[in-house]
């Protein structure tokens, strides 16, 4: 399953920067324009944190922000798929504020590559660095 979620994420992004590049808010595979830059490094930063929560999903078994949870006997145990996962106090407060941290970082990036997007034609830009 996962493998098959990499493929789509994958081509989601390969299809992304294609249409950036035909429509020209790209102009090649290193960016050349102040715009063009900025758009990377925030779809670089988008990709990490996306990449840093899944792992932190595979490697705990879910993400307590988005299960329900209760204290029995000093852990937390939350329901994920109809499991309870356990997590020490610790534990359950750092995968709660890893999710809430990764809905604000990529919420932050998506608003920053539609905002950077080229409103007209990027050939009549400084290619100036």
């Amino acid at each position: 399953m996962a493998g098959i979620l990499w493929l789509i994420l994958v081509a989601g992004i390969s299809l992304n920067i294609y249409h950036m590049w035909r429509t020209g808010q790209i102009s090649g595979l290193a960016p050349q324009t102040r715009r063009e830059r900025l758009r990377l490094l925030w779809v670089v930063v988008g990709v990490v944190n996306f990449v840093a929560f899944i792992a932190h999903v595979i490697g705990d078994g879910t993400c307590s922000l988005f299960g329900r949870e209760r204290l029995v006997d000093g852990h937390y145990l939350v329901v994920s798929h109809g499991k309870d996962i356990s997590f020490t106090p610790g534990g359950y407060w750092f995968s709660y504020w890893h999710g809430v941290v990764f809905v604000t970082v990529h919420l932050v990036c998506m608003f920053a590559v539609s905002g950077l997007r080229g409103r007209g034609d990027l050939k009549h830009e400084s290619r100036a660095i």
